[in-house]
């Protein structure tokens, strides 16, 4: 029997919260997941950014300071309305 593991990578469908998604690795990673088949909530402070991310990758945008827990409160109320059920959390937003 031959295992496909190119389908084992497959997130069809399973909401993921990007913290940092607006510029490099965070942007690149939003492209990836979305390619996975995962529904992205792009998580960035620069709403611009966060925007055109999702836009991209036809995702959800969201501005939030991943610092702020109020702010972090904010973004998993949106992505249990956006992205239904969170499957996984990606971060990789500079401190």
């Amino acid at each position: 029997m031959t295992t496909n593991f190119p389908n084992l990578l497959r997130l069809d469908g399973r909401g993921i919260v990007l913290l940092g998604a607006g510029q490099g690795i965070g942007e690149a990673t939003a492209r990836a997941l979305s390619q996975a088949g995962a529904r992205v909530l792009c998580v960035d402070k620069e709403g611009d950014l966060a925007t055109e991310v999702a836009r991209e990758v036809d995702g959800e945008p969201c501005v939030a300071d991943v610092t702020k827990r109020a702010d972090m409160e904010r973004v998993f109320t949106q992505a249990r309305s956006s992205i239904a059920s969170i499957r996984g959390i990606v971060d990789i937003a500079p401190r």
